[in-house]
């Protein structure tokens, strides 16, 4: 899915996060058959998407869950980023303006 690519995930991880949206709470292992991923790569993949925000992690009888979290949560998370960049764009405006001064150096061949 182009629209999750954009928003900086992996082939591998689009795989992850869309075959843990369709499953539910899931394991490793059944979400590397679906996806038809190696589950150690699974495993590096749930990890970035835990950390970008996409999946939760539980633990039910000692045997790790992953589960997606629900796209309206991701979007109202990067809109939330948005809101917090805005308030410092002009902050950053003002930087690009601030230029060290260097003294000009001519070069003669």
């Amino acid at each position: 899915m182009e629209v999750l690519k954009n928003l900086g995930l992996t082939d591998n991880e689009v795989s992850v996060y869309l075959t843990t949206l369709k499953l539910g709470s899931s394991t490793a292992t059944e979400i590397s058959n679906v996806c038809e991923i190696k589950r150690s790569t699974v495993y590096d993949n749930l990890k970035s998407l835990k950390m970008k925000g996409f999946i939760s992690v539980s633990e039910e009888n000692k045997v790790m869950k992953f589960v997606s979290l629900e796209p309206s949560k991701i979007l109202d998370s990067y809109k939330e980023k948005i809101i917090r960049f805005e308030e410092k764009v002009q902050d950053l405006e003002r930087l690009k303006n601030v230029s060290p001064k260097f003294s000009k150096s001519v070069f003669f061949e």
